[in-house]
């Protein structure tokens, strides 16, 4: 269908960075991750000229993409790339361009959205403009074989009334989800932040409820496919390669149907003896040698090898990556070489060696667009070093804990009681945490705030100078006397030793939060749910006293990558030093 061009329409992708819109424990922006070895915000792209969208802005993280070319041209659509001063999140990013966007009906498409149709997207805007919205959330169906956090709710009138976020054992009421692409008119931008980060789900469709704006949601009925784990990644990927006609049109031009559902690209090697199950596709100059078994779905990327009597099934191999001979791998995403385990079986594994990173990316058009991903240094803490270090930090964590426990404890008992003097209420505030691998646990502090603090925070809540989730003001009416001279020194964080000693907490890792304040960024999230939360650590030393939330998920996601025994005794000794000025 020839392309009609929409002049008031504009399109803008929140591309992200490696330390804002990727799947844990990847580096890689979901904006890139190849499908059918095509990076899906090539496919974006195409998708926005086919339907005659003029311009799209491309914001990306500072820092974390090399080469990204300013500007371009591609099938009549003009590409402009945005570096992000900070992460701002998903409607956040929108200001950065709202000069460009004013009177302009926007099509926002996040990184998880990683495929979608032309005549969909086409049907959406025409509904949008049809109900007269404001803002129109696109929608996917949840299978009973997909469970996910999120569940968006509708209203009496059709509309959309929120969007929560549930626990497993919480009835799940609704079995939609946001797609990851919006539509949205110019008018919603004054809503959004100039400056700080701007969640479109948890922090601007709230706002625009309460403002009366209208909002409505779309269901896509198109193939349209959002990723919000490793699992939906390889679904995304073997669906397609399934649907002959859209497999068909995604590889047009780049790939030859040497024989029904089996797509190679140039100079592909394939040894007479070795056995290929379709649905294949096997990238450019690979090679399957001698006895080899491919079993699909399967997506092998360029310059991949596949050695002498291996046997993959249903995985996907991104560029470069080797499989040893004889090796077995059975539904897994491989970026490397892969040796395999002492059983030479591979199943149902993310296999990363060194630096997972696509280079060279130019499918969709003669120059490359992005060079390279940006990583200072590999995954770290894998395998056996990564089995001592948690040894040896369980270990210290315990005897720092014990040791310091006994002779504080006259200390424990004359802040308890001057904060019991102080003002009314418990000594300790108690709260549910939620630790490593997401199991809650209940965190132990002195209490320096009133004992009404929850309620009085909704009422001062205008007040807030913080972005995200962060709730903070100086001078916090909530706080007591005598507890805000244990907040200064950090003193009202001893009882946590107690967390320490049950291996609920550490003494350096993130700090610990609840289920509700990490809904903003599941990559975030995700990091940080790896490893003990931490009495102290790098945001605690280095971010506590900024009011921004991008600085909070730097930090934490910084920490979990580099963590080692060198950087822990680092920030205990930072710690206590700060400490030590303080009294």
């Amino acid at each position: 269908m020839e392309a009609q061009c929409h002049h008031d329409v504009k399109a803008v992708i929140a591309a992200g960075g490696l330390k804002s819109r990727s799947i844990y424990p990847l580096r890689l922006p979901e904006a890139l991750f190849p499908v059918m070895n095509k990076p899906s915000l090539s496919h974006a792209l195409g998708v926005l000229g086919t339907v005659g969208v003029p311009e799209a802005f491309i914001s990306i993280g500072s820092g974390d993409v090399e080469s990204a070319q300013r500007s371009q041209e591609l099938n009549g659509l003009a590409v402009r790339w945005v570096v992000e001063d900070y992460p701002r999140g998903t409607a956040g990013c929108l200001k950065q361009v709202e000069e460009h966007l004013r009177g302009m009906t926007i099509i926002l498409i996040s990184a998880n959205l990683l495929y979608f149709t032309a005549e969909d997207l086409r049907e959406m805007i025409k509904f949008h403009r049809e109900s007269g919205a404001d803002l129109t959330v696109g929608m996917n169906a949840i299978g009973h074989d997909r469970p996910n956090r999120e569940r968006v709710l509708l209203g009496a009138d059709g509309g959309i009334d929120s969007i929560v976020q549930i626990l497993p054992s919480m009835d799940q009421r609704s079995n939609l989800r946001t797609s990851g692409m919006y539509i949205i008119e110019s008018s919603v931008l004054d809503h959004v932040n100039s400056n700080g980060f701007v969640d479109m789900k948890e922090q601007l469709l709230p706002r625009l409820r309460s403002s009366g704006m209208k909002i409505v949601g779309w269901k896509h009925t198109g193939f349209n496919v959002d990723v919000r784990t490793m699992g939906d990644y390889l679904r995304v990927n073997f669906e397609l390669l399934r649907n002959t006609e859209l497999a068909n049109g995604h590889l047009h031009g780049r790939y030859t149907e040497v024989t029904s559902n089996v797509w190679v690209g140039q100079n592909v090697s394939i040894d007479p003896s070795a056995t290929l199950v379709r649905p294949l596709v096997i990238g450019d100059d690979s090679r399957v040698e001698e006895g080899a078994t491919l079993v699909g779905p399967a997506v092998i990327g360029e310059r991949c090898v596949l050695g002498k009597g291996s046997f993959v099934r249903e995985s996907i191999f991104w560029p470069d990556s080797v499989v040893a001979p004889a090796l077995e791998v059975e539904r897994c995403l491989v970026s490397g070489k892969v040796n395999g385990s002492g059983n030479g079986r591979c199943r149902e594994m993310l296999m990363l060696d060194g630096e997972p990173y696509l280079d060279g990316i130019s499918t969709w058009t003669d120059s490359a667009v992005i060079r390279k991903v940006v990583r200072k240094r590999p995954l770290s803490l894998s395998g056996m070093d990564g089995r001592i270090y948690e040894l040896f930090k369980r270990t210290f964590d315990i005897v720092f804990a014990a040791l310091f426990m006994i002779p504080a404890l006259p200390l424990f008992a004359l802040i308890g009681l001057v904060v019991k003097l102080d003002s009314s209420g418990p000594a300790f505030f108690k709260q549910t945490r939620c630790g490593k691998d997401g199991k809650s646990f209940r965190m132990i502090k002195f209490r320096t705030m009133v004992k009404n603090a929850e309620e009085l925070k909704e009422t001062i809540r205008h007040l807030n100078q913080s972005d995200g989730p962060m709730f903070k003001i100086p001078n916090d009416p909530r706080e007591t006397r005598f507890g805000r001279a244990l907040r200064a020194t950090n003193l009202d964080e001893i009882p946590q030793l107690i967390n320490v000693l049950r291996g609920e907490m550490s003494l350096v890792g993130p700090r610990p939060l609840s289920t509700e304040e990490m809904r903003y960024n599941p990559h975030w999230r995700d990091a940080r749910l790896t490893v003990r939360p931490g009495i102290t650590g790098l945001w605690q030393i280095y971010g506590k006293d900024t009011n921004l939330f991008h600085d909070w998920i730097r930090y934490d996601i910084q920490y979990v990558d580099e963590r080692s025994l060198w950087l822990d005794a680092k920030i205990i000794f930072v710690t206590l030093l700060k400490m030590l000025k303080l009294l």
